[in-house]
């Protein structure tokens, strides 16, 4: 019997831990004691981490209980927080793919009581995470500040973190990494941020693995109460040191020296930010990115701390620039460290009310193409596009209006086709509406408005700029400022080309001489008269208001380059330049003519002086010549030498030197030689006309006597002739035959 009682207890233990077993079975997750190690879960895929009616976290140690479940969390399972305070020790992972962590609220709130919150951070295995419902809270004091103060990472592939709330209770900011900080390979796209509200910094970090497509929207900075601008928040607000990111929607209050901040590590590239509130963007390095219709309300600042390539800013206000860290301007090109040259668009922009210049060009290494910004209002001493360091910038197309003060508009650079001095008719600046006025059309924001005036900027822009996002009519060209080129421009009167704009010239040329290069055009034909030229000489130099049809470079010399660039000017109203230039760029080009002169037995014959009209040259030791500086043409040589027969040769020049141009002379025969023969050749000469006078006579004599036949007396007549002729013949040409030969 007590064998058998023994026996049942046995059993009965036996059937309560199999019982156990059954619970732990038929359930998602094992019962687990919330206050020690973690969740109760659940069969709703849901794994609870403090519930305020059964089961509630100890605040002691909360991570602990986080990570336990996190752990157990499987792909497509909830973690939520349901309590609203959560104390965090150390840092909690989710290192599942397919998992959600949530609050049950914005009012969960996660806090760090010893250290930096380093909460939420996944392995380079998790994917597919998403983060929410979420506010997290520091204590830390100054001495506890470390280096690493994520507060959130966001490392996986296709994760996503979205309202989340930051608010540490005193002014060191927390931060969120994206993409990792110090990770090695994995996967790093497909990573969202959005809807957020924080008080630290966001940086989007490059690992080592892919950096796809990932995306950062919806957040807003705020400041907070007793923590002034630039106490302990650090520099920055968003740090982008990587590639293909997007940040739009987005509004960061002012906050040390940059809200956005790209720069450093690999090259970020591809990147997209726009739609955004800027208090200040810093670019220290960065190819193919763009800044679009952004307000930026401190300033831009660029400078080349890394590579710099093909970066677009375009339709952004940039306005009320502060003087922070010795720059002031609206737009600064600085430089700091010698890297290769970079090159920046810049166009479409609105800088207003600028602390020191409208944009200061300050780096010889930089190419700034500057075109259809509307600069208003810089300050005195200063300009509206100031070059301080030369560099391969262009400025067209641009609007410089100061309201008041000293004005000193362009300065250092040239722009021909700016337009200084011209209010550009904003809407209403003192609410920052920087909308053109129109009579034709103004969008108010919500509907299309119409003006008493029109402003002077609208069709104004570059003329071979894109237009076509702009709302009909609107002129075929492109309006200044923020707006041009988007579908909120103001409208134009027509979608024709002004009829006050002349065409532009045509039929360029140019002639050169020795020392000069004369370039001629003409005004183009239609019914909008030509007042005038300006002509642009070796992109510089300009001469405006010309009448004339040429332009006369003197004092060139060979391989000197001259270009010129001509514009057509009509009077009608303020002015109005052609669409576009003609521009024709002429080098000098001189060239030679060399040889050798030799005699009749080959030998070379040194001292030889060679002229032609444009130069003369004396064969060297080797008999070579050389005349140089001659344009194309045919020349006539003329070759002497004491001794020599003078020598002459025809030699053409077109578009390249004439070498081997070489002459054989004669040599001149000696005095004593050509003596004997003048005395042979004119005694010889005078017995046969002695001769033929002989017959002649006798002929004669006998046919008056008889003593002849009449026939020999014929013959004899014949023979005196013909010996007479070639007589008096050989006299005539023997002496300019011996001259010929030198005698």
């Amino acid at each position: 019997m007590k064998y058998v009682k023994w026996n049942f207890k046995l059993y009965l233990h036996l059937f309560y831990v199999m019982l156990i077993l059954l619970m732990l079975v038929g359930t998602s997750r094992a019962m687990v004691n919330c206050t020690d190690a973690g969740s109760d879960g659940i069969l709703d895929n849901i794994i609870i981490v403090g519930n305020a009616s059964s089961c509630t976290t100890d605040y002691l140690d909360d991570d602990v209980e986080l990570n336990y479940a996190t752990a157990n969390a499987t792909a497509g399972m909830t973690v939520l927080l349901n309590d609203t305070f959560y104390n965090i020790s150390n840092t909690v992972w989710i290192n599942n793919s397919y998992v959600t962590f949530r609050g049950s609220s914005l009012d969960t709130i996660l806090q760090s009581t010893s250290k930096e919150i380093d909460m939420l951070s996944t392995n380079t295995d998790a994917t597919d995470i998403t983060i929410h419902t979420l506010s997290a809270n520091t204590s830390f004091t100054d001495g506890n500040f470390s280096t690493s103060r994520y507060g959130i990472s966001v490392i996986s592939h296709n994760s996503t973190l979205y309202n989340y709330k930051s608010a540490p209770n005193n002014c060191y900011p927390e931060e969120i990494t994206a993409g990792g900080y110090n990770v090695a390979n994995g996967q790093r796209s497909n990573i969202s941020v959005h809807d957020v509200v924080l008080n630290g910094e966001m940086q989007w970090m490059r690992s080592n693995g892919t950096f796809g497509r990932n995306y950062f929207y919806n957040a807003t900075w705020h400041l907070r109460e007793g923590c002034e601008s630039g106490t302990k928040t650090g520099t920055l607000q968003i740090q982008v040191v990587a590639g293909n990111i997007s940040i739009y929607n987005t509004t960061v209050p002012e906050w040390g020296t940059y809200a956005l901040r790209v720069h450093g590590g690999s090259t970020p590239s591809w990147n997209y930010y726009y739609d955004n509130n800027f208090s200040s963007i810093g670019i220290d390095s960065g190819q193919n990115d763009i800044y679009w219709n952004n307000t930026v309300r401190r300033k831009l600042w660029i400078i080349d701390q890394g590579i710099i390539n093909n970066i677009t800013i375009k339709n952004n206000i940039i306005r009320n620039s502060t003087y922070v860290g010795g720059v002031g301007s609206c737009i600064y090109i600085g430089h700091t460290t010698t890297y290769s040259s970079f090159q920046v668009n810049i166009t479409n922009n609105v800088l207003y009310s600028c602390a020191r210049d409208g944009i200061k060009l300050n780096d010889a290494d930089a190419e700034i193409n500057f075109s259809n910004n509307i600069i208003y209002d810089y300050a005195d001493g200063y300009s509206g596009i100031n070059q301080t360091v030369a560099g391969n910038n262009n400025a067209t197309y641009n609007m410089i209006y100061k309201s008041s003060g000293t004005i000193s508009n362009i300065s250092g650079i040239s722009c021909p086709t700016c337009i200084n001095q011209t209010d550009p008719l904003f809407n209403d600046i003192s609410i920052f509406d920087f909308h053109l006025k129109s009579a034709y059309g103004r969008w108010n924001g919500s509907a299309w408005v119409t003006d008493a005036v029109t402003s002077p900027a609208i069709d104004a822009g570059d003329p071979t700029s894109n237009y076509s996002n702009e709302p009909e009519p609107n002129g075929n060209i492109i309006n200044m400022g923020a707006y041009g080129n988007t579908i909120y421009a103001s409208k134009s009167t027509t979608t024709d080309v002004p009829p006050s704009i002349p065409g532009i010239p045509i039929n360029i040329a140019s002639s050169c001489g020795k020392t000069y290069c004369n370039t001629t055009w003409q005004a183009a034909e239609g019914n909008v008269t030509t007042d005038s030229f300006n002509v642009s000489f070796n992109n510089g130099t300009w001469n405006n208001g010309s009448a004339n049809l040429f332009w006369n470079n003197t004092g060139m010399s060979n391989g000197s380059s001259i270009n010129i660039s001509v514009w057509a000017w009509n009077n009608t109203g303020s002015g109005n330049l052609s669409t576009g230039s003609i521009t024709l760029n002429t080098t000098l080009t001189l060239y030679s003519m060399s040889g050798i002169v030799t005699d009749t037995h080959g030998n070379v014959v040194t001292s030889v002086l060679v002229t032609s009209s444009e130069g003369s040259n004396t064969t060297n030791a080797s008999g070579y010549y050389i005349i140089s500086d001659l344009l194309n043409g045919t020349y006539t040589l003329s070759i002497s030498k004491t001794g020599y027969i003078t020598g002459s040769l025809d030699v053409t020049i077109l578009g390249a030197n004439a070498a081997n141009q070489n002459i054989v002379l004669s040599e001149v025969a000696s005095s004593e030689w050509c003596e004997q023969s003048i005395s042979f050749a004119t005694t010889l000469m005078a017995m046969i006309t002695f001769i033929a006078l002989s017959i002649l006579a006798i002929s004669i004599i006998g046919f008056k006597n008889g003593s002849f036949d009449m026939n020999i007396i014929i013959a004899m007549a014949g023979v005196g002739i013909i010996l007479g002729i070639v007589g008096i013949l050989g006299l005539t040409v023997l002496l300019p035959l011996t001259e010929m030969i030198g005698c």
